[in-house]
């Protein structure tokens, strides 16, 4: 993340990787309700916009996904289960005996885009930036008074940098299908 303004509309995207499973066995293609789906970090007191993606697996998709869930996401108590390879459907094709950690499937997905209105919510928050990097933005110069070191204006007072808003994995300069303004 870079520690600029950035000159242009931009949106920040936060990926969430943790995997919530959810074995349907009995819920007899029934609607399923009050099920979390998510846990939104309070980074920032604005709005924003979270995708939630639903996605069908086989049963042995769901297995690796359930062993690769239990091993990363709780670990560590009495009673977990103990550690075991991961073996996934990729392999190695120039070493065949090299373990390699991944599963490719192909499946149907559900993609739904909510709006989370932040107006409720109370307390502290770090800011985006400090959030995401365990400090607060030090841009060389960033609206500094050179003489005193204060960010106050004068003569010898240079603006806040900024920079072009890259399009990338971690931030767009396009505006998001169900943004609101």
């Amino acid at each position: 993340m870079h520690e600029y303004v950035c000159r242009t509309a931009c949106w920040e995207i936060i990926r969430n990787f943790d995997l919530t499973l959810f074995d349907d066995q009995f819920s007899n293609g029934g609607l399923i309700q009050g099920r979390r789906v998510a846990q939104i970090p309070y980074y920032d007191a604005s709005s924003c916009l979270v995708e939630i993606r639903q996605t069908s697996l086989t049963q042995r998709a769901y297995s690796y996904y359930k062993l690769c869930q239990e091993q990363t996401q709780r670990s560590g108590g009495l009673v977990d289960t103990p550690p075991t390879a991961l073996v996934g459907n990729v392999r190695n094709a120039a070493n065949r005996e090299e373990n390699v950690v991944g599963y490719f499937t192909a499946s149907a997905v559900a993609s739904l885009r909510y709006w989370l209105d932040r107006k409720q919510n109370t307390g502290n928050y770090p800011g985006l930036f400090v959030a995401l990097n365990g400090r607060k933005p030090s841009p060389e110069g960033a609206g500094i008074d050179l003489n005193t070191g204060q960010p106050k204006p004068s003569p010898t007072f240079r603006p806040l940098p900024t920079a072009i808003c890259v399009d990338g994995d971690t931030r767009t300069p396009f505006k998001p299908e169900g943004w609101r303004d």
